[in-house]
């Protein structure tokens, strides 16, 4: 689905609210990134998420420290 498996979601800002990527999906397969997907274009202009946070960055670059 996305482009690729999220080893550790915790950097991506899973449970935080806000510091969520609005890119993190959860699949079948376990968390992904769906930046560069349809599915992350949309994601992207949802106003009513709670994750706020969407970094310009590519994966792995964008993820929390």
């Amino acid at each position: 689905m996305g482009e690729m498996l999220i080893g550790e979601p915790m950097k991506c800002g899973i449970g935080q609210g806000e510091k969520c990527c609005v890119f993190l999906v959860s699949s079948p397969n376990g968390f992904e990134c769906v930046r560069d997907t349809l599915m992350g274009k949309a994601c992207f202009f949802r106003n009513n998420m709670k994750a706020k946070r969407a970094p310009i960055q590519p994966f792995p670059e964008c993820q929390l420290k």
